[in-house]
C-alpha cells in the first residue's frame, strides 16, 4: 500500500519515462533506505533507554547497519518495515506509552506476524501489577482496610480492562488482514478482485472461488494464513529436517550460536530474575534501582528479561517449525538483543563508566577518557575491524557479520540461494 501510494504520488512522473513495475521496485528501495536510517536512529535511543550506556547503543545501532541479514533490509522486502514498527513500539513501551507500543506492534504483525507475540511485553508488565494488587490483599503488607471486592474491582478496571484493549490494538490488524483476504478469496468473485492480485495467484496456482475449491473457506476458522504456511511453504513441526537440507542448518548455525550465547549470557548473570520471572524481585525493597549499577556490566540488567524470552522463542520455534535458512533474517529483524550481546563481546570494558554524551558520538567530537574511542577520525567501529589489536571473539564476530553482509548481497542480487 506504501509503495503504490507513493508510486502514484511522488514518483508519478517516472511513471512516463519507465514500466509501473519498474517505478514499484525504485518506491521500494527508497522507502526501505529511509525506514533503514530511522530504524538505526531508534536502535540507539532505545538501547540507551535499556543499557543505560552510550557506548554499547552505538556500537549495537552500528552493527545492525551491517548486520548478516542486511541485504533483505535494502531489498523490496518486510524485514525493514517490520523492524522499524518492532523497535519503536519497544521504544515506546519502555517509556511507558502502552497504547503508543500497542498500536505500533499491531501495524508490525501486518508485516510479520511474529510481531503477535511483542504483545507479551504487555502482558509480562501486567503480570506485575497484578502481584503487586494481590500483595496489597496481605494484611501484614497493606497499609489501607482494602476489602477483597474492592481489589478484585481494581483488578478489573485497573489491570485487566487494559489488557484487553492492548490485546484488541495488537491483534486486530492482523485479524482483519485475515478477514479481507477470506472476503476476497472466498465470496467475491474474480471481476471483484484486483487485477495483479487474480493474475499473480493464477499464476501461482492458488485457489479462487469461481475456478477452484477453496479448502481452508469452509475451515471452522477459516485462516488463509496457516493455510498458506501449511500447504503452500510446507512449515510444520520438523517438517524440514530432511539431509538436502542441512546446508540451510549450517547457515543458520552461526545465528544460534550467537543467540544461545547470548541467553546463557543473560542467565548466569540475572539467575533469580530468571527463577521468579522477575516477578517477585519487582517488589522487594533492595538498594538496587532498575537501572544498571556502576560496578556491574550492562546485561546484568532485569529489564532485558522479556526480551531474552522473545529470542528463547523464536530460536526454539524456528529450529523446529520453519525453513531454517530464514531463521537468520528472523531473528536479526526482531531481536535487539543480538545486537546488544554482539555490542558486549566486541567491546572490553562494558561497565556504566564507559557512558559519554551522545552528541560526542553524532558529531565526531574529541572524546576523553574512553580508550576505545581516543583520536578516532572514523566510525568507531570501523576503528575496531581495522584494528590490529581484535581479540579472537571480535574477529569472529566481524568475519561472521562482515561475510553475511557481502556474500549475502551478491548471491541475492544474482537470484541466488540465500537465507
Amino acid at each position: 500500500m506504501l509503495i503504490r501510494f507513493l508510486s502514484n504520488s511522488v514518483f508519478f512522473p517516472l511513471q512516463f519515462v519507465m514500466t509501473y513495475r519498474s517505478v514499484l521496485m525504485m518506491s521500494a528501495v527508497i522507502l526501505n533506505q529511509i525506514l533503514f536510517m530511522k530504524t538505526v536512529m531508534i536502535m540507539y535511543r532505545f538501547g540507551r533507554n535499556i543499557l543505560n550506556c552510550d557506548l554499547l547503543a552505538y556500537k549495537a545501532a552500528l552493527l545492525f547497519c551491517i548486520n548478516p541479514a542486511s541485504i533483505f533490509m535494502a531489498a523490496p522486502y518486510s524485514e525493514i518495515l517490520f523492524s522499524y514498527l518492532i523497535f519503536s513500539g519497544m521504544h515506546m513501551f519502555e517509556r511507558n506509552f502502552t497504547i503508543s507500543a500497542s498500536i505500533l506492534f499491531g501495524l508490525s504483525a501486518l508485516a510479520r506476524s511474529n510481531g503477535l507475540l511483542y504483545f507479551g511485553l504487555i502482558l509480562h508488565k501486567k503480570c506485575k501489577d497484578i502481584i503487586h494488587l494481590l500483595k496489597l490483599l496481605n494484611p501484614t503488607a497493606r497499609a489501607d482496610n482494602w476489602s477483597i471486592p474492592t481489589a478484585v474491582w481494581s483488578m478489573l478496571w485497573i489491570i485487566l480492562l487494559p489488557v484487553i484493549i492492548y490485546l484488541m490494538l495488537c491483534a486486530s490488524p492482523f485479524f482483519l488482514y485475515q478477514y479481507l483476504a477470506y472476503k476476497w478469496f472466498c465470496t467475491e468473485t474474480p471481476s471483484d478482485i484486483h487485477t495483479l492480485i487474480f493474475e499473480y495467484g493464477m499464476s501461482q496456482g492458488y485457489r479462487l472461488k469461481a475456478y477452484n475449491s477453496t479448502v481452508w473457506c469452509s475451515d471452522s476458522i477459516p485462516l488463509p494464513y496457516s493455510y498458506i504456511q501449511k500447504n503452500h511453504w510446507n512449515v510444520g513441526f520438523m517438517t524440514y529436517y530432511q539431509l538436502k537440507q542441512i546446508p540451510n542448518f549450517l547457515l543458520a548455525a552461526p545465528v544460534t550460536l550467537l543467540s544461545v550465547s547470548a541467553i546463557i549470557c543473560y542467565i548466569r548473570e540475572n539467575w533469580k530474575t530468571v527463577r521468579t520471572l522477575d516477578l517477585i524481585e519487582y517488589f522487594e525493597e533492595s538498594k538496587k534501582t532498575d537501572e544498571v549499577e556502576q560496578d556491574e556490566g550492562v546485561f546484568k540488567n532485569r529489564k532485558l528479561l522479556p526480551y531474552i524470552a522473545h529470542l528463547v522463542f523464536l530460536t526454539v520455534f524456528g529450529w523446529l517449525f520453519i525453513h531454517i535458512q530464514v531463521l537468520t533474517r528472523m531473528l536479526f529483524s526482531s531481536s535487539p538483543v543480538l545486537y546488544w550481546f554482539t555490542a558486549k563481546v566486541i567491546t572490553k570494558d562494558t561497565t556504566n563508566k564507559l557512558k559519554f554524551n551522545k552528541w560526542d558520538v553524532l558529531r565526531n567530537y574529541k572524546r576523553n577518557n574512553i580508550p576505545v574511542l581516543d583520536n578516532s577520525d572514523r566510525n568507531i567501529l570501523v576503528d575496531q575491524i581495522l584494528s590490529s589489536r581484535l581479540d579472537f571473539k571480535s574477529k569472529l564476530v566481524f568475519v561472521y557479520f562482515l561475510g553475511y553482509f557481502v556474500v549475502g548481497t551478491f548471491l541475492f542480487s544474482n537470484f541466488l540461494p540465500w537465507t
